[in-house]
């Protein structure tokens, strides 16, 4: 008897388990399909017509920033790939009339390559703001003091640069300055979660019918 109830309840455990997975892989996809939605919404628009808006906090925004910028960068982050080759994103800044420092994300450039900016005063920046990609795992910590950099870091470079004011979003550019080459646009998450939902409830279906075999299985042998 015992037995018997103890089997039941890791068949009842495992049924919920298997479908709290396949809910749990649901509520993803309705995120992630928002997500979607709105970056496809975004590249819709027609960026020179669109202001950015540094109070507004949504994850991402496409427009532009009009404002003067030097023909200098701050840091390159390393190592980018683009098209199988290593580089780096070339990053710099601008100052908006009201006194806030926006980094901007011009593009990759090849490694061993020196930047050139083009000599267009003052720039319409073109691009999505967003949120800068964070560190995994495995990435070095900044290195300021030696001139390496492999994540933005809003308080390294404030600290480093000396700078105050710094919006938390980046301006990705996704126009070409000089010889770096732009963004194509917002990347947009992988949506596999449909596949994963479907199959977790596929296992639960299993589970029960593995549950009801072993149920008349017992009850024919006791």
């Amino acid at each position: 008897m015992f037995k018997r109830i103890l089997t039941i309840i890791f068949l009842i455990g495992g049924f919920y388990t298997l479908v709290s997975l396949g809910f749990w892989q649901l509520d993803r996809l309705k995120w992630k399909t928002d997500i979607i939605e709105k970056i496809d919404i975004q590249e819709n628009i027609d960026p020179m017509n669109v202001q950015l808006d540094l109070s507004d906090n949504t994850p991402f925004q496409r427009g532009y920033i009009d404002a003067q910028h030097g023909d200098s960068y701050l840091f390159k982050i390393s190592p980018r790939t683009y098209d199988g080759e290593v580089g780096h994103h070339v990053i710099g800044k601008l100052k908006t009339d009201d006194g806030i420092v926006v980094l901007i994300n011009y593009g990759w450039i090849k490694n061993g390559e020196e930047v050139a900016f083009d000599d267009l005063y003052p720039m319409r920046a073109i691009g999505y703001l967003r949120i800068p990609d964070q560190a995994g795992a495995f990435t070095p910590q900044n290195s300021p003091e030696n001139n390496l950099w492999y994540t933005i870091n809003i308080k390294d470079i404030e600290k480093n640069f000396k700078l105050k004011n710094v919006h938390p979003q980046v301006l990705y550019l996704t126009s070409n300055t000089g010889n770096m080459i732009a963004f194509d646009g917002l990347p947009k998450p992988r949506n596999k979660h449909m596949q994963y939902m479907l199959f977790w409830f596929l296992m639960s279906g299993v589970w029960v019918i593995m549950a009801l075999l072993v149920y008349f299985k017992r009850s024919r042998n006791s």
